[in-house]
């Protein structure tokens, strides 16, 4: 969906779609061609290219490192939720242990201390609710909360410290305690944590540092050997407990991100990401029961889109009920204890249709024939099924090698298939799904898809082979989406760099017609005029086969 046409010429390794949202690597080209973007009549979402790992994206470690970063802050997110309550709960309780302080060890008036107990629990207060309330906190309001917090507590008990015993106050080793629990509720890199775990020792010598400018009384506790001697044993706790709880936050960290890096999902061990979406990822996995590699399609569904499980089940039955070679294969799919879907697929090495011809320019007719011949048998087999694909296009026809075999057709992203006997609705009346670029006209009006809308697909995809563009171009979808209802398809011939035969030609147009009624019917149908078309001992036939069972 995204012009490719600037990537590389070497080929892209472990290729995969997204699939309707589920999953999409980042986009090389924030430039998009409108006629390439997925879009719905009332509403346009995000383009999803399939995924190419090599030398036309990001480096696979950076990118995986900005996703364990994003996985990062939101276990950070849902420790504080838990967490941040739990200290407002203790901050409380320590007023008991002022009183004793104020009553016994120096008696004094327990009025400063409840003002400054409420003061630091305002804050703390504040936090608990913001993050509760806000649903997807930002990095930056993470880190304002977290400072904030850091800074009120340890203010707050330098502060005590001037009414219970000055210099020598023990509420300098309790500033000790706010480092150590803010180490227990977001651990961090030794680069972060360094600096925020500084805040509450500076600030304990910055007001002591002021109160002995500013008050005759504290000053005068600096020529007392004793109170001098407790305070220097205080800083250097402060710094020491500083530089090993900095050590152990980095140590907790990594260890936390070594755990995601190479968690296991069921027998699959994740190795490295090769796509993302808003809902999941695809990983490439290992299996550690057969022996061998995997692209591993997760899931981890959302309140905001309750269906996605729904969806994603019915991308794994749509998918794994099929048999074809040129079908990608299903090999196992299951539900991990935290509520991650997952299934496993096999792991191709090649490019898609429209990589291959972004890189090497319109393919020679029996080329072309041969790749599209394939994935029409395969969707044939999908439509005796009863599945309708919905959303053929180049990006989901993948060209790899099997056994030593090239150009090896393999279907991909049953993830808006339609399946006759659980048309659940999760695509609502009056939305098209699909690609613009590639949409038959009955779908792009709002109808339903079906075996013949796939024959749709499949003759924009050879028209695309063949001429490295597709039928209909415009500024935006949806005057590409009104040519293909509206407007006649240009000839192939007259696009196409290469001489093409004269059936084959009129098999692509067949495959055109705005009428499904005058469509080529069936895919099996499609798939023998494809194959008559380059074979000079077969007789032409334009035998539209018979018209496919209604579905639904």
């Amino acid at each position: 969906m995204t012009d490719e046409s600037h990537l590389p010429t070497q080929r892209t390794t472990a290729a995969y779609p997204g699939g309707t949202g589920l999953i999409a690597p980042p986009d090389p080209d924030p430039e998009r061609s409108p006629h390439e973007e997925r879009t719905t009549l009332l509403e346009t979402e995000a383009p999803e290219p399939a995924v190419a790992v090599g030398p036309g994206s990001p480096p696979l470690l950076d990118d995986r490192e900005k996703y364990l970063a994003r996985v990062d802050h939101r276990a950070t997110v849902g420790r504080m939720r838990r967490l941040v309550p739990a200290a407002c709960v203790g901050w409380i309780a320590f007023f008991g242990l002022d009183a004793l302080v104020a009553l016994w060890v120096y008696p004094t008036n327990i009025v400063p201390f409840a003002v400054l107990r409420l003061a630091g629990l305002v804050v703390l207060v504040t936090a608990a609710v913001l993050l509760r309330r806000v649903q997807d906190p930002s990095p930056g309001l993470v880190l304002v909360l977290d400072v904030s917090m850091i800074v009120a507590s340890s203010a707050c008990l330098s502060l005590m410290s001037l009414y219970a015993g000055g210099v020598s106050s023990p509420y300098h080793a309790l500033v000790v305690l706010v480092i150590v629990g803010r180490v227990a509720v977001i651990p961090h890199r030794w680069q972060d944590a360094s600096w925020r775990l500084a805040i509450p020792a500076l600030l304990d010598m910055l007001i002591v540092g002021v109160a002995t400018l500013a008050v005759p009384a504290v000053r005068a506790q600096w020529l007392e050997p004793a109170a001098r001697g407790s305070y220097v044993f205080h800083a250097a706790l402060l710094i020491g407990s500083w530089f090993l709880v900095v050590l152990g936050s980095h140590q907790a960290w990594a260890l936390r991100r070594q755990v995601f890096a190479s968690r296991n999902l069921g027998r699959f061990k994740l190795r490295k990401r090769i796509g993302r979406g808003g809902m999941g990822e695809v990983w490439v996995a290992r299996d550690e029961e057969l022996r061998r590699d995997v692209a591993l399609k997760v899931l981890r569904p959302t309140e905001n889109d309750p269906e996605g499980v729904t969806r994603f089940e019915r991308e794994i039955r749509a998918t794994a009920a099929l048999r074809h070679p040129n079908t990608v294969r299903i090999f196992n799919h299951g539900v991990s204890e935290d509520g991650l879907w997952y299934y496993a697929m096999e792991l191709l090495d090649g490019e898609s249709l429209q990589a291959l011809v972004h890189r090497v320019g319109p393919l020679p007719p029996a080329r072309a024939t041969a790749l599209i011949h394939q994935a029409a048998r395969a969707l044939s087999e999908a439509h005796e099924q009863g599945i309708v694909h919905r959303d053929i296009k180049p990006e989901n026809l993948f060209v790899t090698t099997l056994a030593g075999e090239p150009d090896v057709t393999k279907v991909l992203d049953f993830g808006i298939a339609r399946l006759v006997e659980d048309d659940s609705g999760l695509t609502s009346t009056g939305f098209v799904t699909g690609t613009p670029a590639y949409m038959a006209p009955e779908v792009a009006m709002g109808g339903s898809a079906t075996p013949t809308s796939d024959v749709y697909g499949l003759g924009s995809a050879l028209f695309f082979a063949l001429t490295g563009r597709p039928p209909f171009e415009g500024p935006d979808a949806g005057s590409v989406m009104r040519q293909h209802v509206h407007a006649e398809a240009p000839r192939v011939g007259s696009r196409s760099p290469h001489r093409l035969p004269p059936a084959l030609e009129e098999v692509v147009m067949r495959a055109l017609e705005k009428d499904p009624a005058g469509r080529i019917q069936t895919a099996s149908a499609f798939a023998e005029a494809l194959r008559r078309s380059n074979d000079p001992a077969a007789t032409p036939s334009l035998d539209t086969g018979s018209p496919p069972p209604p579905l639904g």
